[in-house]
């Protein structure tokens, strides 16, 4: 099992404080990645702190929503392999069928 996370209080002005300190010490690139990454974290906080914001919505910022479905994915793939595959020969139509799997769509929680 892992250890609990140590929770610290930071406001805001001392993050800014430290990365203030930080830039002497790291190269511009690393400095405006490690200030996104803050300014990102605040941002979230401010959003969890909302009453107004979901879990979905979170999810959707954080990760990017979902454009296909699996099974609209593999279907269409399984369409492209049957036009792209030469037609039966003699010997072919006699084998037996090849077993598919079959999918189920689950929600996501």
């Amino acid at each position: 099992m892992k250890p609990a996370i140590k929770l610290t209080q930071v406001t805001m002005d001392e993050l800014q404080a430290i990365l203030d300190r930080a830039k002497a010490t790291l190269g511009e690139d690393d400095y405006e990645k490690l200030k996104a990454v803050v300014d990102s974290y605040a941002y979230l906080t401010d959003l969890v702190k909302n009453k107004d914001t979901t879990i979905k919505r979170l999810r959707q910022m954080l990760f990017g929503s979902s454009t296909e479905k699996t099974v609209a994915v593999i279907k269409k793939e399984e369409e492209e392999d049957q036009a792209e595959s030469p037609p039966a020969t003699n010997e072919d139509s006699r084998a037996p069928p090849e077993k598919t799997d079959s999918f189920v769509e689950t929600p996501v929680s």
